[in-house]
């Protein structure tokens, strides 16, 4: 299994989850990604090795709304994976040695600066064999939400999965969400000023509820494996293509 190789530094940590104001997209946050591994994406890290180890050529993988790092999909790279790291902001002149070329383990790192309302998945031709997107999607209005996720499942292949991390109106900085009452579909409107403000988080937001969650992947052809929390209030969700 991949070992988290940024732990946190707890003196500079921003709150318990060692989480810090680095590498950020104003408005969106801080990249945590390329900080720390959650729980949750060292699991999908774990699958992934395993899926690409019982392979003899590399599988697909995207990472949508990667941050400008493109810390998750480098990882899926470095295990195998042709992996395509998808953000609005441009790539970080850091990793622009290592895009597009082979490494050592046979994988190529992809990126494509594009904002996910305009990010077209039928480049994948019916080849993808997993997608994450990691505290992404509530950045999304819900239905274009939901039109980018029937959109990835016409694109998976047979059993692949999708991991999803989806703010939730009762998370860790939803209290005062003004628009938790409304339907899923109405709901646009920033954090509260003195939670969204200390992480950078300022943009409009969709956040769900339970019921929510499961609409988005209603009458797929597939099934919805797994919907929970993390230690931050957020849904993590994991989707398997039939």
């Amino acid at each position: 299994m991949m070992k988290n190789d940024n732990p946190p530094h707890e003196a500079e940590a921003l709150n318990p989850y060692g989480d810090q104001i680095k590498n950020v997209r104003e408005g969106f946050g801080s990249d945590v990604s390329s900080q720390r591994l959650t729980p949750f994406e060292e699991e999908i890290l774990a699958r992934a090795e395993n899926m690409q180890a019982r392979q003899r050529h590399p599988l697909v993988a995207l990472d949508l709304f990667s941050g400008y790092c493109a810390a998750n999909a480098r990882r899926l790279s470095e295990l195998g994976f042709k992996a395509h790291a998808v953000d609005f902001a441009p790539a970080d002149p850091a990793i622009a040695a290592i895009v597009d070329k082979p490494n050592h383990s046979g994988g190529v790192l992809h990126y494509q600066e594009v904002d996910l309302r305009q990010f077209d998945p039928s480049i994948f031709d019916g080849k993808l064999d997993l997608a994450t997107c990691q505290r992404g999607l509530h950045f999304l209005r819900y239905n274009e939400a939901r039109h980018l996720i029937v959109e990835l499942t016409k694109q998976l292949t047979k059993g692949a999965r999708m991991y999803f991390s989806i703010g939730a109106v009762d998370c860790a900085v939803g209290p005062g969400y003004k628009h938790a009452e409304r339907p899923v579909a109405d709901r646009w409107h920033p954090l509260e000023p003195d939670l969204g403000g200390p992480i950078h988080v300022t943009e409009p937001l969709c956040l769900y509820k339970d019921e929510d969650i499961v609409s988005l992947f209603a009458g797929l052809p597939g099934t919805l494996l797994r919907v929970e929390r993390d230690d931050f209030g957020l849904f993590v969700v994991e989707f398997a293509k039939d």
